[in-house]
Order: structure tokens, then sequence, then C-alpha cells
């Protein structure tokens, strides 16, 4: 079982997680992201810096316009055995608004 949500703080950093409860990795798992952009990994549980073994360790993956858990994007993981992976958000770009032409025969 896996469980992914995201969080955000009062900076506007929105962190996305995804647990694997399960002791089996799980490749090719698709999650629903926000968001177009690139996630930073942050955080994976299963590096070997902390004695783990290394499943899904990446820089960071690619959100696909691929419709997934009712979100516009999403992108394929490897999920580490009973693992926990922390991505950063790319931040939200804001539209600018329109500016209104004025026409200088009024």
């Amino acid at each position: 079982m896996s469980l992914p949500f995201a969080a955000a703080h009062k900076r506007q950093e929105e962190l996305i997680c995804v647990c694997n409860f399960s002791p089996l990795v799980r490749e090719g798992h698709r999650i629903g992201l926000p968001r177009e952009g690139t996630y930073k990994q942050i955080l994976n549980t299963d590096d070997e810096k902390y004695c783990g073994g290394g499943f899904g360790v990446v820089k960071s993956i690619k959100a696909e316009a691929t419709p997934w858990h009712g979100l516009d994007y999403s992108a394929e993981i490897t999920l580490p055995p009973l693992g926990t992976m922390w991505f950063e958000a790319p931040v939200e770009k804001k539209k600018a608004p329109k500016k209104e032409l004025s026409n200088p025969n009024a």
C-alpha cells in the first residue's frame, strides 16, 4: 500500500510525500502531481547514506501531462520498500494580470 499526500507551508512551499508500507519495491508506480515542472527529491529514507538499498533515489522527477489521482499531471517513480520519499514541488507560476490596451483615439 502506498500513500501520497501534499503539504503546504506559509512561505508557499509545497511538498509531496509518498510512503510505501509494503516490503516490496514498486517500480513504475504513478503518482498524481498538482502542476507541471520538475520536482526535486529532498529525502528518500531508502538512500544508502541512511543504510538503505538505494531504491528510488533520484535528483528529481518531471511531471507529465497525464492526469492521475484527480490531478492534471503525474510521474512514474520507483517506490522503495517500507520507505518514504519527499519531493519539493516547483513554484506555482503566477499569471500576470492582463493590461488593457488604451485607445489613443478615444
